[in-house]
């Protein structure tokens, strides 16, 4: 297993604390130790690739609640408050599989062995 170490002043702690307003509300690492993803109750998403330490952005527009990325490390899953899942590949765009699964939100979800289950 690889670890990662960030210089003085550039920790994950920082590059979480200017990229997300609101609170933190679901985090995830991939098992390769990777890639961190964070969502916020703000609707802020955060993808960091930990060794690069280069990350990506986005607004969802809602309360993220969950988040998960595949073992294979190819696909993340995201869960709002909206009762959607976004699914999309980890190097790419939200231009991904968005489905409606709940009227409530998506507060739990996972993935087992690279198949996505929700609960």
């Amino acid at each position: 297993m690889k670890s990662v170490v960030f210089d003085k002043g550039n920790s994950l702690q920082e590059i979480i604390k200017n990229s997300i307003t609101g609170s933190l509300t679901c985090f995830a690492y991939s098992q390769d130790n990777s890639l961190f993803c964070a969502g916020s109750d703000s609707g802020d998403f955060i993808e960091v690739e930990l060794f690069t330490k280069k990350g990506r952005k986005s607004s969802l527009g809602c309360r993220v609640l969950s988040v998960d990325i595949s073992p294979d490390g190819e696909k993340l899953a995201v869960g709002l408050s909206t009762g959607e899942v976004l699914v999309k590949k980890t190097k790419g765009s939200w231009i991904s599989k968005k489905m409606k699964i709940e009227e409530k939100g998506i507060s739990l979800l996972k993935f087992v062995n690279n198949e996505l289950l929700i609960a």
